[in-house]
């Protein structure tokens, strides 16, 4: 189970459902925000504020996302002046035998080769990077290798267990410029393969 912040309260999403949404199946569209009350209004509950608000951005698409290796997950509602701000959770504990891997691409969109910044960081909304610690990439498609534990390996990003992580994701090149306009549809597919031993 996957919950997308936006909507209040927060909206969860099977891993079928996340399929739907990218697929588009069936007309998916995700289900309804909540009604009546104080007036609340319907949306797939991927955008808006959630527990973190990056300043400066249209929108903040937050995903808290299980550890371990998990079937694709695709975002929803991610347009061109937003951040995503994905959590992730190493388990307290653990130590890795070997890397794992975070990658995001386009999915659903134009296709165009926008270029992304991605930082890995314990601070939500960080975009500061560090070549020592390999928490930076800019490219089209996103791929981090990452480790739990241990000692540094040469490209891989360390990370303590029992410690959050943040991967924060813009859509802007290696000048700070906006890649993609204001509004149009980037939704992101995200793969996760946790590191062996965690």
């Amino acid at each position: 189970m996957t919950t997308f912040y936006g909507g209040t309260p927060p909206v969860s999403f099977t891993n079928d459902d996340l399929y739907r949404l990218g697929k588009g199946i069936n007309g998916a569209t995700g289900p309804s925000g909540p009604t009546g009350g104080t007036g609340g209004t319907g949306g797939t509950g991927s955008t808006g504020s959630g527990p973190i608000v990056c300043p400066g951005f249209a929108s903040t698409v937050y995903i808290d996302l299980p550890w371990g290796t998990l079937p694709r997950q695709i975002t929803s509602g991610f347009t061109g002046g937003d951040v995503l701000v994905i959590k992730l959770n190493p388990p307290a504990g653990v130590v890795s035998s070997g890397p794992g891997s975070i990658g995001l691409a386009e999915w659903g969109g134009d296709y165009q080769p926008y270029m992304r910044t991605a930082i890995l960081s314990t601070t939500p909304c960080d975009l500061t990077p560090n070549p020592a610690t390999y928490n930076y990439k800019i490219a089209t498609n996103i791929k981090f290798a990452f480790q739990v534990g241990g000692v540094q390996q040469p490209g891989i990003f360390l990370m303590q267990a029992g410690v959050p992580y943040y991967l924060t994701l813009v859509n802007q090149n290696q000048y700070h410029q906006q890649t993609v306009p204001n509004g149009h549809p980037c939704n992101m597919s995200i793969d996760l393969t946790k590191p062996p031993g965690t």
